[in-house]
């Protein structure tokens, strides 16, 4: 994962985009974050491990593979060509179970109860 880290070094930062969200008393996309301003081209700001990465989609999926190769990244048949294990199984398994309580989920920014 070659682009993804707590701050977008300057040179990178014309590929970060445009961040929008939705004002709950308009009903109207605003500006959230915007690559001129972006907390994201400080290097000062805080780097919280709960939260704050910035990364591309080719990263993010490379990240989904390792995932769902349990540990290793996600290749063909060949098993040689997944590569070195990054992640033990029960790691994996335990990034990928639901710790929240059935109240923490009903908290939109958690999802839903399913």
């Amino acid at each position: 994962m070659t682009d993804t880290g707590f701050v977008v070094p300057p040179e990178k930062l014309g590929r970060l985009s445009v961040a929008y969200a939705v004002d709950p008393a308009t009903r109207q996309r605003v500006v959230e974050d915007h690559p001129a301003s972006s907390g994201f081209a400080k290097p000062e700001r805080f780097q919280s491990g709960g939260r704050g990465l910035v990364s591309t989609a080719d990263d993010y999926l490379r990240f989904a593979r390792l995932l769902l190769g349990r540990g290793r990244l996600q290749g063909d048949a060949d098993e040689r060509a997944r590569g070195p294990r990054l992640l033990s199984h029960r790691s994996v398994d335990l990034m990928r179970t639901n710790f929240l309580s059935r109240d923490q989920r009903r908290i939109p920014a958690f999802g839903q109860i399913v």
